[in-house]
């Protein structure tokens, strides 16, 4: 998941991210086929709550609409 973010942020983003992917409760990546293309970063903060840190996608996969799903 770490050239996902590599390649979707830089300098203080990519640090944060980097440190928060070891913290954070889920990690979901998204696939096509057999490949990541992207990933959401995911806390419950209650019953029906969360935050999303970070959703990244590899640029060959932008403007696929992969982050909205």
């Amino acid at each position: 998941m770490v050239p996902i973010l590599e390649a979707s942020f830089t300098g203080i983003y990519l640090r944060h991210a980097r440190r928060i992917m070891g913290e954070v409760e889920t990690v979901r990546a998204a696939m096509l086929g057999e490949e990541a293309a992207g990933l959401a970063m995911l806390k419950q903060l209650g019953a029906e709550a969360g935050y999303v840190y970070y959703i990244a996608v590899l640029p060959n996969f932008r403007g696929r609409r992969i982050g909205a799903r």
